[in-house]
């Protein structure tokens, strides 16, 4: 979800302008939409959930929100008598993050001074802008490059030293041999076992 454009938000809001209340509010809308489109459609229950506070109060704070900064939601349209409507029985409110140049412009309009100057600047992600390593890992953080099937590191260029071959372990011995045993006599299926009548005929 949107954690860089609850940053951003932060980074955007004049002191002193909104109360506690409308301004978690606003960071928590920030938070669920998404940092591409910057829109999301959270319903008035979980809203009314992550400020602690009813449904009526989420609609009331939002005109607040409205009238002392931005209007962060987007209009469905108008009723009979002009008013603009932003939800209805088959459609929930969605809400979108201005850009970020168009939060700068709020924020010095209001503040009368610009925003670079402002103690939140500084802090990470308050731009907008990823930073350059946000893509991707750096040219020094880069694995390192390899050379043959080992893998391993290849010399750098900079005259540094080469590395160092990894030990060869000899191979295991072969498996030992076990030795046969002589079958025993009786167990020979060819030589018929010795009967007792047998063996009295060879005595007499």
């Amino acid at each position: 979800m949107g954690y860089e454009l609850r940053r951003e938000v932060r980074a955007h809001l004049p002191q002193a302008l909104l109360t506690p209340l409308e301004r978690l509010l606003v960071l928590e809308i920030a938070d669920q939409c998404w940092d591409g489109t910057r829109e999301c459609y959270p319903a008035a229950g979980l809203l009314a959930a992550l400020i602690d506070r009813p449904e009526r109060t989420v609609e009331e704070t939002l005109k607040s929100i409205a009238k002392k900064w931005i209007e962060l939601r987007i209009p469905l349209g108008t009723d009979k008598h002009g008013r603009v409507f932003y939800a209805h029985r088959k459609a929930r409110t969605t809400f979108r993050v201005p850009p970020a140049a168009t939060l700068r412009a709020r924020y010095e309009e209001i503040a009368g001074h610009p925003w670079e100057t402002s103690l939140v600047a500084s802090l990470p992600g308050a731009s907008g802008r990823k930073p350059p390593g946000k893509s991707g890992a750096s040219e020094e953080q880069k694995a390192p490059e390899t050379s043959g099937a080992s893998g391993q590191k290849a010399p750098e260029k900079d005259g540094g030293l080469p590395p160092t071959p990894l030990p060869q372990l000899p191979p295991p011995p072969p498996p030992g041999r076990r030795r046969r045993r002589k079958p025993h006599p009786r167990a020979n299926p060819s030589t018929p076992p010795l009967c007792a009548s047998s063996t009295r005929n060879a005595a007499t």
